[in-house]
């Protein structure tokens, strides 16, 4: 299978998926990752092609020193994806999934929609999980009265 892992996030968000790709890569899959540019290396060394995500590293510099919010950082994002969307078409040409975390989603679905694939979200929490019992992580609790 050939397999596009989209991950944009801090270390935390991306170490996981780095072992996913190696493990791809070791069980004899195409692996090709999109990330920022610090993350190369790991990928890399774990097998798999890297395309890197210019400017991420400057928006996740904003976002860990505090001085903006979610919906900042969702501006940041969303001005940069058309240029990180042409960046790594041309690398995802072929590829029939494209694994995407929280951050990298934005990205995602359009390069799906390019080059003919199918994403699959793979959050390390449960995002989108069905229930009423908890908010999402990235969502404030919330009791109806």
């Amino acid at each position: 299978m050939d397999v596009t892992f989209v991950a944009n996030d801090t270390r935390g968000g991306i170490d996981p998926y780095i072992a996913l790709a190696a493990e791809a890569a070791a069980r004899g899959h195409q692996v090709r990752a999109a990330a920022p540019p610090q993350y190369e290396r790991e990928f890399v060394a774990g097998g798999a092609a890297f395309t890197p995500l210019s400017g991420a590293q400057q928006a996740q510099a904003v976002a860990v020193e505090g001085h903006t919010s979610l919906r900042e950082m969702a501006r940041r994002v969303t001005a940069l994806t058309a240029q990180w969307a042409t960046d790594v078409a041309a690398g995802a040409r072929g590829t029939e999934v494209i694994v995407a975390v929280i951050g990298g989603l934005a990205l995602a679905r359009p390069l799906a929609l390019s080059v003919g694939a199918t994403v699959m979200r793979a959050h390390l929490q449960p995002l989108d999980a069905p229930s009423t019992s908890y908010p999402g992580p990235l969502a404030v609790p919330f009791t109806p009265r």
